[in-house]
């Protein structure tokens, strides 16, 4: 199966399917990446996860990570940009960026991280 193909395939299965296959069946440990115990450990999303924009449907790709927090005066250079735009331009297509919010709960509902420069941007290197 083609990449293209196995990627449209995957989003006709809903992400904790997909979740509960791969992640949480210790006992069968020849598909299983046995990440987590699902009775035991704090698994699974909750309400505060959404969907922002349903009109635009399942979407899916190559995972870039990066968090953002605030500024450390330990870790100047991890302000850079560019190694995040760089990493973007780099990964397989499509990529899909996973944004960690790593801020005090006081500023997190107050923070937009993604504007609309940023996002355009990130459009522009495919993802």
């Amino acid at each position: 199966m083609k990449t293209e193909e196995m990627l449209e395939a995957l989003k006709k299965v809903n992400t904790p399917n997909i979740t509960n296959v791969l992640a949480t069946y210790p006992n069968k440990r020849d598909t299983c990446l046995c990440l987590y115990d699902p009775w035991e450990d704090n698994w699974y999303t909750d309400s505060t996860l959404r969907c922002m924009y349903p009109e635009l449907g399942p979407q899916l790709g190559y995972a870039v990570t990066v968090t953002f927090g605030l500024p450390d005066e330990e870790h100047p250079d991890m302000s850079k940009m560019s190694e995040l735009y760089q990493a973007l331009a780099d990964s397989p297509k499509p990529s899909v960026l996973i944004i960690k919010q790593d801020m005090p709960e006081k500023y997190k509902k107050k923070n937009g991280l993604a504007g609309g420069n940023m996002m355009s941007a990130f459009k522009s290197l495919g993802c």
